[in-house]
């Protein structure tokens, strides 16, 4: 057995991908992007390596890797590359297909972000687009290499209940059961505090659109820039006769790792963020980031995927660069995650195949919290874990219930799980 395949089977992962099929995608994204660094269509691989690959992909079930590929979100970068046809030819037609999908959502979201921009500049509220369209184009140049998906906007804390205000007043409605109604209100307070977006839909002729309004980076901020900080460094990004300030470069490769690191790096394609962005940044700024958890975890999961050596300054130190193999100079913990991440990417849904028990549930609390040397972000992890803001609403009529009807859903909520297990 694989020592890959041998990971995901110890760590006792159920409703799991392939693993061959995993392996088999993962080595991909890995040439690929190895040949992307090198700007190098022939020398980047060599034949016997090819040969191999070759074998592994004709051992595995079609359908096992489009699984693979449609949970990963990789049908954007997978179907503009000769190693697709090559290694997949019965799924090139069906990859380019979704790909297709993808890039056409993709522009209906460019048109969104206009009209988003247009209102937010008429109104003088400063605001920042971040991941999606921005994040492609500064790391591919191209509006679709990364799919679609929703918008995420960053706005001042203070000037929140104002953009509410004016996204509702264009037709955006916040969804029941996510958070209290009244901002200003204590729970609302409480609620800013202890959380960092806010989720808002519009019906349209096209379909359901939707933004995630944050007012921080992530729940865990300690690592990350504030507002004030993220504008005066951002970057603004000229397409289709407008322009997107977004993060700069240094700012989105921080939130990358640190969003990466949030979600137990289950995601490739948010590996795929992290390499290219550090491809695009000097190593000086690389190194400012070594002493931060989550970023250097990040890059030592990336590494194992991409296997780029620039990591290797964030995840083991500029002079692990030298050493002949990794796994000797990162920490035990980033170890942990490299593990972690594997057994992470291979979920079909995310967590929801691991039954719930408290020991999981004070890990999770664990692990956001010492994602940050911030203790203010260790109570905003407990707390947010503890007293959920969206059990303030609802779920279904969306009526405010106040903190003891809080208290009581939350109450019921833990009977329930503790029922199941």
């Amino acid at each position: 057995m694989r020592p890959f395949e041998e990971t995901i089977r110890s760590g006792g992962v159920r409703a799991s991908l392939s693993a061959q099929a995993l392996h088999a995608i993962r080595a991909t994204v890995s040439l690929i992007l190895r040949r992307d660094r090198a700007n190098d269509n022939q020398g980047y691989c060599s034949d016997a390596q090819l040969t191999a690959l070759e074998l592994l992909f004709r051992q595995v079930p079609a359908d096992d890797l489009q699984m693979v590929i449609r949970r990963h979100r990789l049908e954007c970068f997978l179907q503009r590359d000769p190693l697709t046809a090559r290694l997949m030819p019965e799924l090139t037609a069906r990859i380019r297909f979704h790909a297709l999908q993808e890039t056409l959502a993709a522009l209906a979201l460019v048109s969104l972000i206009r009209e988003i921009v247009t209102l937010f500049e008429q109104t003088g509220i400063p605001l920042l687009i971040f991941k999606g369209i921005p994040l492609a184009l500064q790391t591919t140049g191209l509006l679709s290499s990364r799919g679609s998906g929703d918008i995420d906007m960053l706005v001042h804390p203070g000037q929140l209940v104002a953009a509410v205000e004016l996204l509702e007043a264009a037709g955006f409605r916040r969804s029941p059961g996510r958070f209290p109604q009244r901002l200003e209100s204590l729970a609302g307070r409480y609620s800013r505090w202890a959380y960092n977006e806010l989720p808002l839909t519009r019906s349209g002729p096209a379909g359901i659109q939707r933004l995630d309004l944050h007012w921080a980076l992530s729940n865990v901020r300690g690592p990350l820039p504030g507002f004030e900080e993220a504008w005066e460094r951002r970057e603004t990004l000229p397409t289709q006769g407008f322009r997107i300030a977004t993060l700069c470069r240094v700012h989105a490769f921080e939130h990358a790792c640190v969003h990466a690191a949030v979600d137990q790096w289950n995601s490739l394609r948010h590996l795929i963020d992290i390499d290219r962005l550090a491809s695009l940044l000097p190593e000086s700024s690389l190194a400012a980031l070594s002493g931060r958890a989550a970023v250097r975890c990040s890059c030592a999961v990336t590494f194992d995927l991409t296997g780029s050596e620039t990591l290797l300054i964030v995840a083991g130190g500029p002079a692990a660069r030298h050493e002949t193999r990794h796994s000797a100079q990162i920490s035990t913990r980033t170890r942990s995650a490299v593990r972690q991440a594997v057994l992470s990417q291979a979920l079909q849904t995310s967590r929801e195949s691991i039954p719930w028990s408290m020991r999981e549930w004070w890990g999770d609390v664990w692990r956001l919290a010492t994602l940050s040397p911030d203790w203010r972000d260790w109570l905003r992890v407990l707390s947010f874990m503890v007293l959920w803001p969206g059990a303030f609403s609802d779920p279904v009529t969306g009526q405010e219930r106040g903190w003891r009807g809080l208290l009581q859903a939350r109450f019921t909520r833990l009977v329930q799980k503790l029922r199941r297990t």
